[in-house]
């Protein structure tokens, strides 16, 4: 995979730029508790990071109070995302050689938007992006290609100029359906043999590691 052919670069948010799912967790359990539920079992809740809020917080919740949760726990994120949010090493680097590049960068993620944004803002790192397509942006999320497909539109790319890089099947899912390469980075929410499983064109063990493959040129 010859990684200077693609000028148009999409990123997952969480796991993939940022470390977050310790903080998810927090924010998530103690938003389910608040309105009369638990997670009880956290490697079923594993299984739909990326998919939205929604999702992932709906099945240990009252189906009457989900929206309350879900206020609850973007709440809390947000005053915490200061400090409990670390950028993946290397992540800055990457994104300062693809802009020197000329490349076009856009975030497709299961957070909100304006939580993205906010993210991607206290991480000193939302000016590289031209577009953020979070799950409440369009009517569709990760592992549909929707998303995907919405950033190319929104950036004028096509999908043959494009790579989707993210830490779950969910993101390379999405990236082979909307017709993109796609890199998958060890460590996030997802297992390696699922990540594999998904069928990405790269896999690598962390960011740093297309840091070094653009050093070589």
């Amino acid at each position: 995979m010859k990684l200077d052919q693609y000028d148009t670069w999409l990123f997952d948010l969480d796991g993939t730029l940022v470390y977050s799912l310790g903080l998810v967790w927090e924010c998530m359990t103690n938003a389910a508790k608040a309105v009369g539920g638990e997670i009880t079992d956290r490697k079923a809740w594993n299984l739909t990071i990326g998919t939205g809020v929604e999702k992932t917080l709906a099945p240990w919740v009252p189906a009457d109070r989900l929206n309350e949760a879900i206020e609850l726990y973007l709440s809390e994120f947000h005053k915490r995302t200061e400090d409990g949010v670390n950028m993946h090493d290397g992540v800055f680097d990457l994104l300062q050689k693809l802009q020197t590049r000329k490349c076009v960068m856009g975030v497709v993620t299961g957070k909100r938007q304006y939580s993205a944004e906010d993210t991607l803002q206290k991480k000193g790192i939302l000016s590289f992006f031209d577009v953020v397509i979070g799950a409440d942006t369009i009517p569709f999320q990760k592992p549909a290609p929707q998303p995907v497909q919405e950033a190319l539109q929104r950036l004028e790319k096509n999908a043959e100029s494009a790579v989707f890089i993210g830490d779950s099947e969910h993101d390379i899912t999405a990236g082979r359906l909307a017709g993109v390469k796609t890199i998958g980075v060890l460590g996030g929410s997802s297992t390696e043999e699922r990540l594999r499983g998904a069928g990405p064109d790269l896999v690598v063990e962390r960011i740093a590691d297309l840091v070094r493959f653009f050093e070589k040129k």
